[in-house]
């Protein structure tokens, strides 16, 4: 099922994503489409797999499949600026069976990225340092996509419940990051409140229990 060219008021909504599928994907569309030198990404998740090793948000270009790729592995999370993969480790005692709250952002002057959970930084890593991202985007929420709109793989798919989606094309401050509420910065790319997107598949919306 295709749900097309929806823009929905999306507070105290998440996506639900009831089983892993290559066919159940968010398409987003962002406000505007441009190259950026700087971004800030937020979202909140919730997935009880217990190998969790999945795509929370894919953006690829023409050339390149992991323009940006938000990917949760077992023991942390992969960010892929322009197919470089950059790990950031978790430590046990930090990973919880519950909601995450996950912002990452990158600097494109410095290099410098930056992944906090739930407002909390990890360590800081250097990425494609005077790279600018393509503003011939496909961003999809659950997948991790290897081509150019497509290449999804079952065992990249994610289960479970998403959402709090924003994109602005800025690093939000450190204040911000540990105060998150989704109304930081100037105006986001993308913005859960009004936000334009595509449903295929299986992939719900349905109340927040959150």
């Amino acid at each position: 099922v295709l749900t097309a060219g929806l823009w929905v008021y999306l507070q105290d909504q998440v996506f639900l994503f009831p089983k892993r599928s290559t066919g159940s994907y968010v398409l987003l569309k962002p406000s505007q489409n441009r190259a950026m030198d700087r971004f800030t990404i937020c979202l909140s998740y919730y997935s009880d797999l217990p190998k969790p090793n999945f795509g929370l948000f894919s953006a690829s270009s023409r050339a390149h499949a992991n323009e940006i790729l938000i990917f949760k592995e077992a023991d942390g999370y992969e960010v892929s600026l322009r197919n470089q993969p950059v790990v950031f480790k978790v430590p046990k005692e930090k990973t919880q069976q519950a909601w995450e709250d996950l912002c990452v952002a990158w600097d494109s002057a410095t290099g410098i990225l930056q992944l906090w959970l739930n407002r909390v930084p990890l360590p800081r890593k250097v990425v494609t340092k005077g790279y600018r991202i393509q503003e011939d985007l496909v961003i999809l929420l659950g997948q991790d996509q290897d081509s150019y709109g497509g290449s999804l793989a079952i065992q990249q798919a994610f289960e479970g419940e998403l959402g709090n989606v924003y994109l602005w094309d800025t690093v939000l401050s450190a204040d911000q990051m540990r105060d998150f509420h989704g109304q930081e910065g100037s105006t986001p790319l993308l913005n859960w409140l009004d936000l334009s997107y595509e449903i295929k598949g299986e992939v719900m919306v349905v109340p927040s229990l959150f």
